[in-house]
């Protein structure tokens, strides 16, 4: 007789069907699993699961996990299911409580309710959701912070960031991470990016298992794009003179319990289609332009909501290109791409790379210089690692992967070489298509990078690195 596996589980997308977890009614804070047949939804504390003849599942039973009741009470889960009238009227509901508790612009509301709905659909896109509420502590930043806790999917309120903490969770939970710090740090800044490095699967326990967190964080000063990779919605928040209806516990827990089932039914109706999405905005730089593709996948499945997620990122498509433009990163790469194509190069020195760059900033107006060090710290930020070439430089071999990553970088960053029809990487990365050209960098306006670039200019190197 065939063995028929037993699995706990925190959530299945299935051929035709999903698994979603449920608070079970019960004082011991235990779990039972919300079945979805595609029209219908079961709930218990196991179900079996017979495959059907042209399935690619194997017959198994599910199971409700065993996790410590804190997690029931820290992690804000709907119930059950309840019907919504239309997804136009949901999403106008959504924009509706946003305005009314923020007082936030009709672009902003707009952008927080699709945000809402994407982060319930964290496995349809290769990119977390991440949202950076950024201003002085005001009634409309907390209340935006609180309010989109009660919206989100599986919201966790972290009072302490550390990798390894997050690691002590079931990561299989995938919830919704909530930071609230009005103080700048580099350990937020470290954890953040430790996410980004994270995003997609990591091994555990045999299982590869999603850790592409949704994000909301709220700080007083910005955060480098490097805590999210260039794919945040920033929303700022100021002081205002507004009255703003009281937020408190019970209005909180009111809301979350009529958009919590909601939410639910929308992403079992809609997951299929969010899945299946292939909108695109090809002109978008490409954290911008997956962004926009995700957003308009989870919202509303009518034509005028093309145009309106277009309209919304635009500005946020520029902001991305002006700080691309003048990142040190970007002067690396160009500098990596023009010698790269230089006649049968198999490797190239740091001190080389950092020359090349000197020149380009030199030609662009700037009166910054990096040294070796700088530039080599520079290339490990973009995955170019270097090694010892002989006793006294190291550099880069390149090999057809670095050299695949640095057309891949030109790309990203819209850097046009002017070798495409000789260059094979070139023609595999357009990054002149359509006619794209490279802005002009100003002056570095990343108080990150000018800071590191400081301390690396006052340091004089052993060697060239």
């Amino acid at each position: 007789m065939e063995h028929i596996p037993h699995i706990k589980t925190f959530g299945e997308v299935l051929d035709r069907s999903m698994i979603e977890l449920v608070p079970a009614d019960t004082p011991d804070g235990r779990f039972s699993l919300l079945f979805w047949d595609g029209t219908q939804a079961y709930v218990d504390r196991s179900f079996p699961l017979n495959a059907g003849p042209d399935s690619a599942f194997k017959p198994r039973v599910y199971h409700a996990p065993d996790v410590d009741p804190t997690i029931s009470q820290a992690i804000r889960f709907p119930t059950h299911i309840a019907p919504y009238e239309s997804c136009r009227k949901l999403f106008d509901d959504l924009c509706a409580l946003v305005g009314r508790f923020t007082g936030l612009s009709e672009s902003q509301v707009l952008l927080s309710a699709y945000c809402v709905l994407a982060s319930w659909f964290p496995e349809c896109s290769s990119i977390p959701i991440c949202v950076s509420i950024v201003g002085p502590y005001s009634t409309q930043g907390s209340q935006l912070f609180h309010l989109l806790s009660c919206l989100y999917r599986r919201p966790l309120l972290l009072g302490e960031m550390s990798v390894a903490g997050l690691h002590s969770l079931p990561l299989e939970l995938c919830p919704s991470l909530f930071i609230e710090r009005y103080e700048y740090s580099a350990e937020l800044q470290r954890f953040l990016c430790a996410l980004n490095a994270y995003s997609g699967f990591i091994p555990r326990k045999g299982r590869l298992i999603s850790v592409s967190f949704a994000r909301v964080v709220c700080t007083e000063e910005p955060l480098n794009d490097d805590a999210f990779g260039g794919r945040a919605i920033k929303i700022p928040v100021t002081l205002t003179c507004r009255t703003l209806p009281l937020l408190d516990k019970r209005a909180r827990q009111e809301i979350a319990d009529e958009f919590q089932p909601k939410l639910l039914m929308y992403r079992l109706a809609n997951y299929s289609r969010v899945a299946k999405c292939d909108f695109d905005v090809p002109y978008f730089l490409p954290p911008v332009r997956e962004l926009a593709r995700f957003l308009r996948a989870c919202g509303p499945d009518a034509p005028e909501f093309q145009q309106q997620i277009v309209a919304l990122l635009k500005e946020r498509n520029a902001e991305v290109q002006t700080d691309r433009s003048t990142n040190l990163c970007s002067f690396v790469v160009e500098a990596m791409l023009s010698l790269c194509h230089e006649f049968k190069r198999e490797s190239v020195r740091v001190a080389e790379v950092a020359d090349r760059v000197n020149t380009i900033l030199s030609q662009r107006g700037e009166m910054l210089t990096l040294n070796a060090k700088a530039v080599g710290t520079r290339l490990s930020k973009l995955h170019l690692y270097t090694k010892r070439l002989d006793a006294k430089s190291r550099g880069l071999l390149l090999t057809d992967a670095a050299l695949q990553l640095i057309h891949k970088l030109a790309e990203d960053y819209q850097i046009v070489s002017t070798q495409e029809q000789k260059c094979p990487y070139c023609k595999a990365f357009p990054h002149s298509e359509g006619g794209t050209t490279r802005s002009q960098p100003g002056s570095v306006e990343t108080p990150e990078d000018q800071k590191d670039v400081d301390d690396l200019q006052n340091d004089e190197p052993e060697d060239e690195e």
